[in-house]
């Protein structure tokens, strides 16, 4: 007979059966006495025949049961369901929490557990008994699972202050258990949040790399929700301030499973509070600055078009009657990995709920492989933002001041890793072998042309580049020798290759700050002065000035259209006040502030406004006016035509007045022009920040370590010109900037504050039907009198 083929029950062995079956009081008992009566029988073949075969032998146990008034008693229900004794019973349950514990796991796993070896009809009582005793157990897609109880946290706010100027640093992006975080200049912004005495901290979202995918689990040196959280309570550097967590796509990924990533972060951590999912909005120290926050990861080559796309959706002409709040002056967007600032257009006033600034925060965390493979300008910023909101002494809110951090030019590859030290007593063998080593694992022909190359570049006229058994010879001495000195090295068989191996940094370190900011520059930006036309603005080239003084900057900027000029478009004469070259140069010397701040200008493109006297009598109005302003005693430099450079403290700076028309991506001219200068400049000497005109438009960006911006314009726009036919609002504004670089003249800080002006109001023409209709109705009536 074969070994699998099934032995037939007899009838004697079916009369035994069915006598035990209707003696036995319990199921566990019959378990026990058939397993000792039929030792040859399996369980599952008993079960089979009593239960499914022949349910009337069994009956009266199922009438025993509905019958007991002992229903306090689960285990002892539980014990007759499975038939298994009440200590076997325990074993096995006890066995299921630990498999649970672990993970979700499938009921065939469970039931071919040796240590439960239980049908798989018999595994769900088992799930009721740890239901029974307060264990929350799903099942899912196949999947047996343990649900977690999270620690609860409550939701948390920045609190309320009285101080004249506060600042909070934001961070995001820090991707903690990513193989691209960078540890070392998440301590440095931390650094700097203490050096500037910052009133909290906000974390826009990525705290932790979340939940991996098949794709990117290779990106990831973390991968579970436990050890990303002990990372962050055990790494996250402790400040003197607080952090207010805002989750964002990588933390919510975890609720897929739910799992809750900020419960396990915040009840270990005292300083790092939960405020809630993706978007709130938070007061920055008063109820009269409000801020809205948002954490998200998403990607568009112009950098600014999902900030826009964001700030229009929370644009409304709406008054929530039953839910409404005071306006918000801000915008803060953490997931673009760039550094970004649209200002507001119009100065702050209560009744302007739609117009706030909107700003986007640099990351800490380099772009994997797969994202910079995936999509185009993933080129990240790595810093923070400091925002600071000033009021004034009755407690008005007056504006915000960014501090835009980058310190791109510091990341470290493996950063998670234990830094691996060069020892000075190694061989030259050695060293080339444990630099090669620690990119990436070697084969040991790889290792045996590096040193047979190091061999020969150190002694290539007396020792020839070692045979293949002597270069062996010479890879497996070098291994020896990092092995001997501390190194850990092994031989992965299945890639056939050495590798090093790295623990995991215990603790990050912060930069040395007093090296990231040695060289400091500050100007005034302004464009479009448009001295001759009758939107002209005097008033606002004063103030300027007087701003200048104020912030002791190095140099005023005007990034062209200084002059309004002559048939530039057609009925432009009817604009003018001053007409003519001469008119418009004496004007412009006669309102121009004496300063010893030195004034900076660039003209206009071909045939448009200044440019075209050059076009039609060879007269460059800007460089007459250079010279005669310099003879008068004004410091003014003309860079010539439309575009120029000039350096400041061994700095070089672009200034640019382009042609052509505004995109909705408000960024996407100085990202361009930004791209354009990367292409073709020399790294030490060429320009670390570009200054574009012509827009009518204030924007900032940091981007391949340049400062871009747009600079808005000082002239009033009527209904005729370009940018107001395009649906858009004339911004009137000055840019006040400071820039910080490095020795090697990388670009580490940039702090700036947008003044935005008010247009005059006869420029806006408005109509009050109502007044207008009195007025009809008094006119009309004096006619019938008369």
């Amino acid at each position: 007979m074969s070994m699998n083929a099934r032995k037939a029950w007899t009838d004697e062995e079916l009369i035994k059966l069915e006598s035990l079956c209707k003696s036995c009081g319990s199921r566990a008992d019959l378990r026990e006495k058939c397993v000792q009566a039929f030792p040859q029988r399996s369980w599952d073949s008993i079960r089979f025949q009593s239960f499914q075969r022949h349910p009337e032998w069994l009956r009266h146990l199922g009438e025993q049961k509905a019958s007991s008034k002992s229903a306090g008693d689960a285990a002892a229900r539980t014990e007759d369901d499975l038939d298994i004794p009440r200590k076997e019973l325990e074993q096995k349950s006890s066995r299921l929490l630990e498999i649970l514990i672990k993970g979700p796991t499938n009921i065939k796993n469970i039931s071919e557990d040796p240590a439960i070896n239980i049908p798989k009809e018999s595994v769900f009582p088992l799930i009721d008994v740890l239901r029974e005793r307060g264990y929350d157990i799903a099942e899912e897609k196949g999947k047996v699972v343990l649900q977690r109880q999270w620690p609860e946290v409550e939701y948390s706010l920045p609190p309320l202050t009285k101080r004249a100027k506060i600042e909070a640093l934001f961070v995001q992006g820090t991707c903690l258990g990513l193989k691209t975080q960078q540890g070392d200049l998440l301590a440095t912004v931390i650094e700097i949040g203490e050096q500037r005495g910052v009133f909290f901290g906000a974390i826009l979202g990525n705290l932790v790399a979340g939940l991996p995918t098949k794709t990117t689990r290779r990106e990831y040196f973390l991968t579970t929700v436990d050890g990303q959280a002990e990372y962050v309570i055990s790494h996250f550097p402790k400040a003197s301030f607080n952090f207010y967590l805002l989750n964002g796509p990588r933390e919510m990924s975890f609720s897929k499973k739910d799992e809750l990533v900020q419960s396990l972060i915040c009840s270990e951590r005292d300083d790092i509070r939960y405020m809630g999912d993706e978007k709130i909005v938070i007061s920055l120290g008063r109820e009269n600055s409000k801020v809205a926050l948002a954490a998200i990861e998403t990607q568009a080559y112009t950098k600014s078009y999902p900030v826009q796309g964001i700030a229009e959706n929370m644009q409304e002409s709406v008054y929530y009657v039953h839910e409404h709040s005071k306006p918000f002056r801000a915008l803060v967007i953490g997931g673009l990995d760039s550094g970004l600032l649209i200002p507001r257009q119009l100065p702050a006033a209560l009744n302007r709920y739609n117009d706030f600034d909107m700003a986007a925060i640099p990351t800490l965390h380099r772009a994997t492989a797969h994202a910079a493979n995936k999509r185009r300008g993933a080129s990240p910023v790595l810093g923070c933002l400091v925002l600071g909101a000033n009021f004034s002494e009755e407690g008005a809110f007056s504006g915000f001041t960014y501090v835009f951090y980058d310190l791109t030019a510091y990341f470290k590859e493996d950063d998670y890793l234990e830094e691996i030290e060069i020892k000075d007593s190694l061989s030259e063998e050695a060293k080339k072998a444990l630099l090669r080593l620690k990119k990436k694992p070697a084969r040991r022909g790889d290792l045996s042309r590096l040193i047979g190359r190091a061999i020969q570049t150190q002694d290539s006229e007396e020792r020839p580049a070692p045979e293949d058994d002597e270069g062996s010879l010479t890879v497996q001495s070098a291994i020896n020798e990092l092995k001997d000195n501390g190194y850990v090295i092994i031989f992965d068989e299945s890639r056939k290759a050495y590798c090093l191996e790295r623990g995991f940094r215990s603790k990050f370190k912060p930069l040395d700050l007093s090296q990231l900011f040695q060289t400091t520059v500050r100007f005034v930006l302004t464009s479009d002065w448009h001295i001759g036309h009758e939107g002209e603005r005097p008033d606002l080239i004063q103030k300027v000035f007087q701003m200048a003084a104020e912030h002791k900057v190095d140099a005023v900027v005007c990034s062209g259209n200084v002059f309004e000029g002559s048939d530039s478009y057609s009925g432009q004469h009817q604009d003018l006040l001053y007409h003519g070259a001469d008119a418009q140069r004496k004007h412009l010397q006669a309102i121009l502030p004496k300063s010893d701040i030195p004034l900076i200008l660039i003209g206009s493109p071909v045939r448009e406004h200044d440019r075209v006297y050059w076009v039609k009598a060879g007269h460059d109005i800007v460089d007459t006016f250079t010279e005669i302003a310099c003879l008068r005693g004004h410091k003014v430099e003309y860079l010539g035509g439309p575009h120029g450079t000039f350096d400041r403290k061994g700095i070089c700076f672009d200034v640019q007045h382009p042609k052509g028309g505004l995109p909705y991506g408000q960024t996407y001219r100085p990202q361009r022009r930004i791209e354009m200068l990367v292409s073709g400049m020399d790294l030490i000497s060429g320009p670390k920040a570009t200054f574009i005109g012509h827009l009518h438009r204030a924007a900032f960006m940091l981007y391949k370590g340049i400062a871009g911006f747009l600079v808005p314009c000082l002239k009033d726009a009527p209904e005729d010109e370009y940018i107001t036919a395009l649906d858009k609002l004339a911004e009137l504004g000055a840019w006040i900037v400071e820039f910080a670089f490095d020795e090697f003249k990388n670009l580490t800080k940039v702090e700036l504050e947008y003044v935005p002006f008010e247009p005059r109001p006869e420029h806006f023409r408005h109509l009050n039907l109502d007044s207008q209709i009195e007025k009809w109705g008094v006119e009309s009536s004096r006619k019938k009198k008369k």
